[in-house]
């Protein structure tokens, strides 16, 4: 975690100890948000803000939901006092929302919040005009936790490194300590070197291709993930791109009319399902699989759902889970018979 941040005033040569200001005295937490909202690179990271104060029901509202420049959406917990166990207790409650949230919900609220200053602007423009860059798809399940405050105390500190160490959320803090110099405010940061280095790394790992196959080494799943790119990268017209999402994938996508469609995702890094190393999910967007190939959808998700390596289904998935490479093999081949539009009747029984 943060170390204590101490500033000295240089005056005639001489050091004087700034002493900071209890930040909560002269301020409202409505303060702090502001500057954080205004300037989201207070948190250490280049973040655009995409919502703020969103109510979610009695006694729940979250105070900024921003996101990344991978696409991964960030909950952000405000608290101008010194962060207990509750904040940590409502950030995960905000995060477990958003868990469930759909991502056309996500565009909406978006939407709303970034219209009211500049009419009309939706989530995708404004990703692109900040980070240069096409909006990725949302996955409302993919995303991370900052509290940010000017302390934490023992209790919360401890519960942030379980809910990390043990669990693989990814959840960090941010300090400030507030001080005034001369008449003037000052609002310092505390960010930890050896995290920052850590969560570049990872986003490097999550982004390249050489990154995700060192993961996919470290994990064991590199003979499944070699069978798997072997022959999707290969179908006519997929596109195949490493991504942060789920924590770090290779994503297959189509793109015609204009419209860019995901048709599946190789999840190397295992984190979203809580794959066991030696095991890789591939996660099957069935409706954009149908729209594209011709397949009823209902015939792909049957088919899919029939497979040993069948793991659980969510609105717009079926997720499978592979554990030998026979598995792989056949789960590819289906797909790519889909794509190719094969006369042959679906495989019963993918295994």
């Amino acid at each position: 975690m943060a170390t204590e941040i101490k500033a000295w005033q240089i005056s005639n040569g001489q050091l004087l100890p700034v002493e900071s200001v209890d930040f909560k005295k002269d301020h409202k937490e409505i303060d702090l948000e502001s500057l954080i909202a205004d300037n989201p690179e207070l948190l250490g990271e280049d973040l655009l803000v995409i919502d703020r104060q969103r109510h979610l029901g009695v006694g729940r509202q979250l105070d900024l939901l921003c996101i990344d420049g991978s696409g991964r959406l960030v909950v952000v917990e405000l608290k101008r006092a010194s962060t207990g166990r509750e904040a940590i207790a409502q950030a995960l409650d905000y995060a477990s929302w958003l868990n469930s949230a759909a991502s056309e919900q996500i565009h909406t609220y978006a939407g709303e919040y970034l219209g009211r200053t500049t009419p009309g602007q939706t989530l995708a423009k404004a990703f692109s005009d900040h980070f240069d860059a096409d909006l990725p798809e949302l996955t409302c399940q993919d995303h991370r936790i900052i509290v940010a405050a000017p302390r934490l105390d023992p209790t919360a500190e401890r519960i942030i490194t379980y809910l990390a160490g043990r669990y693989g959320i990814d959840i960090n803090a941010v300090f400030f300590t507030y001080a005034q110099v001369g008449g003037m405010e000052v609002l310092m940061r505390s960010v930890q070197v050896d995290d920052e280095i850590g969560v570049q790394h990872l986003h490097r790992v999550r982004t390249t291709e050489s990154g995700l196959l060192e993961m996919a080494d470290i994990r064991k799943v590199r003979h499944l993930v070699d069978v798997c790119r072997n022959t999707l990268k290969a179908i006519p017209h997929w596109d195949e791109g490493p991504s942060a999402t789920l924590g770090g994938c290779f994503m297959y996508s189509v793109t015609s009319d204009r419209h860019w469609r995901s048709m599946c995702r190789v999840e190397v890094s295992g984190a979203q399902m809580k794959a066991p190393p030696g095991e890789l999910d591939v996660w099957v967007r069935t409706d954009n699989l149908s729209n594209e190939t011709g397949q009823a959808e209902a015939l792909v998700r049957g088919t899919l759902e029939k497979s040993p390596s069948y793991r659980t289904s969510q609105q717009k998935y079926v997720i499978l889970r592979l554990t030998t490479t026979e598995q792989a093999v056949a789960l590819v081949g289906q797909l790519r018979d889909w794509a190719v539009g094969s006369a042959k009747a679906a495989r019963p029984g993918v295994s």
